[in-house]
């Protein structure tokens, strides 16, 4: 089968290949998928030159974990279509109508993010402290050797998640 290597990057040995029969896109991942293999035996090894972007190949594929990979790949003429990516990405927005301007306006908040400034006053009963509601105190009051007896009641504060 022919494909056109549309990505490909050496440092890391992966490629992504198209294929002529327009069917899912195939990956190349390390030297094993080349039909040359490295010359390990002569005495200035070199791997075989990595596909580039734009080379015209031959390929055979096989499926694994739902990826289809490619196997015994050549090249059979580099730098056949090097801006065939670049259309193809062209031709993907132009169908997706990434041209046209998106009708819905922008997401604007309507009110400002709290706090609106540092230290900004709260109204009372809005912030995350809210008063405990009053409980009586009981006739008489508790000696605890703390003094005279609270009269007044002092309100309990309590954060607002909390019964």
């Amino acid at each position: 089968m022919l494909g056109v290597v549309v990505w490909s990057k050496e440092s890391t040995q992966a490629a992504v290949v198209w294929c002529e029969d327009h069917g899912d896109i195939a990956y190349l991942k390390g030297y094993d998928g080349l039909a040359e293999a490295p010359d390990y035996l002569s005495p200035d090894p070199a791997p075989p030159r990595w596909p580039a972007v734009g080379d015209l190949v031959t390929l055979d594929t096989a499926v694994a974990g739902g990826l289809r990979l490619v196997r015994n790949l050549s090249i059979l003429e580099a730098d056949w279509g090097p801006a065939l990516p670049a259309s193809l990405k062209g031709a993907a927005l132009g169908v997706a109508g990434e041209g046209a301007p998106d009708p819905r306006p922008a997401w604007r908040p309507t009110t400002p993010a709290f706090p609106p400034a540092p230290f900004a006053p709260v109204p009372p009963g809005q912030g995350m402290m809210k008063p405990v509601p009053a409980e009586p105190l009981p006739a008489s009051p508790v000696a605890l050797d703390q003094g005279p007896a609270v009269t007044e009641m002092q309100p309990r504060w309590r954060r607002s998640g909390l019964a």
